[in-house]
């Protein structure tokens, strides 16, 4: 079980060093506007990350048990989340001027989130959660939501 802890942080430490490579070739492309929706949005996601983790010591200090990979990935989880509603509100997700073409990448990434996130919440109806379903979970989300992003930007 150590070995998936260990795989899923590799895996998100990779995400994180290819997403800011491609992340500063988009920056070029934001407008002003959005870069200063971007700078907002980092500021609600760290404020989002503090109240996580303020609720996680409240949660520990009652003695409630609290899963390690709501320990490890909640933060960054919470944060990323928090991130992503406030650039979708204010229209700043993808560059104004992006590669992606044609409505099918949203709808795209939508259904693939979907079919992703109903055997997660079947199996969270049923009382079951462990790590992979917490993985399942947020892939599901930010996938709906790159996908609601991708067709905020044909608009």
């Amino acid at each position: 079980m150590k070995w998936l802890y260990l795989a899923a942080a590799a895996t998100v430490i990779i995400g994180m060093i290819i997403g800011l490579i491609i992340g500063r070739s988009r920056e070029k492309r934001l407008s002003q506007k959005q870069l200063e929706v971007r700078r907002n949005s980092f500021r609600y996601a760290f404020s989002a990350l503090i109240v996580f983790e303020a609720l996680l010591m409240v949660l520990h200090y009652f003695d409630i048990v609290i899963p390690f990979y709501w320990l490890t990935f909640g933060p960054i989880f919470v944060a990323g989340f928090a991130a992503m509603i406030y650039e979708l509100i204010h229209r700043a997700y993808w560059p104004e001027n992006t590669r992606i073409r044609g409505k099918g990448w949203g709808w795209t990434f939508i259904i693939i989130g979907i079919l992703v996130g109903i055997p997660t919440v079947l199996k969270l109806a049923e009382s079951v959660f462990n790590f992979t379903l917490f993985l399942d979970m947020i892939l599901a989300i930010f996938l709906i939501l790159d996908g609601i992003g991708a067709l905020q930007m044909k608009k």
